[in-house]
């Protein structure tokens, strides 16, 4: 079955500039950090033009009453309702109650990365669960469906030889999963499906683009599949809600770092 899709002239443009940004700092740029650095800014820049406005895009941790994440590379999170606990020069500490989605920035992604990746993502993924889902176990179906988990999202510029099989094998492996969605821009789109339990693979292959030939867009491989993602992607952040945390309750209460 072929959907239809419409892609619009300015998102088409968004991710040309954003792959074209890439481009340039791989060739131009050869130590790791700052070009490992100056990726995630990218990503951020074009995040910021696209995601709903009450929501912040920074790095840092998150917290409930008991526990604390690893460093996220980027956390988005609703400002608005829950500001940050601290917010450094570069560094922020957040509540997972308004964290909507994080997002693990790789440079050139391995099979064998991506077991800490489903292991860190599962972690933020314990800290919902000892906390909001507790919050809102009390309600009704109908209540508990309006503040879904953060999605937990694999983004990565390159990839290594490994075949797209390899991939969602490393990601099955572990009982424990956390990611959510993983966009391998040179490869394709991966998602979690929860009914199945298991992760797919899609190239977008199975949508068409209206509008493309009246625009004069040349719709790739790459096109189909990054929409794909971004409409999972967005479509979350537009229907998440926030549950207020108590937090004068944290003051006595141990942090347990989850990455020791």
């Amino acid at each position: 079955m072929t959907h239809k899709l419409t892609l619009s002239p300015s998102l088409y443009h968004q991710f040309e500039k954003l792959v074209l940004e890439i481009n340039l700092i791989r060739q131009l740029t050869t130590h790791p950090g700052e070009k490992g650095h100056e990726f995630e800014g990218i990503l951020k820049n074009f995040l910021k033009d696209v995601v709903p406005k009450r929501y912040k895009l920074s790095t840092g941790f998150i917290v409930n009453e008991s526990g604390i994440s690893g460093q996220t590379d980027i956390m988005i999170y609703n400002q608005n309702e829950i500001p940050a606990l601290y917010s450094g020069y570069e560094l922020e500490i957040i509540p997972v109650h308004s964290l909507a989605a994080s997002i693990e920035v790789k440079m050139t992604l391995t099979p064998a990365m991506v077991t800490k990746c489903q292991t860190d993502a599962y972690k933020i993924k314990r800290l919902f669960r000892g906390s909001v889902k507790a919050q809102i176990d009390g309600m009704n179906e109908d209540e508990r469906e309006k503040y879904p988990e953060p999605l937990c999202v694999l983004f990565a510029y390159n990839t290594d030889s490994s075949t797209i099989k390899s991939f969602i094998d490393k990601l099955n492996e572990p009982d424990e999963k956390g990611i959510d969605l993983i966009l391998l821009m040179d490869k394709g789109y991966i998602s979690w499906d929860p009914i199945n339990k298991i992760y797919k693979y899609s190239d977008g292959s199975g949508y068409k683009y209206l509008g493309a030939s009246s625009f004069n867009l040349n719709i790739t491989k790459s096109h189909r599949f990054f929409l794909e993602f971004y409409m999972e992607f967005i479509n979350h952040l537009y229907n998440y809600n926030s549950v207020i945390p108590n937090i004068t309750s944290w003051a006595q209460l141990d942090i347990v770092y989850f990455d020791e």
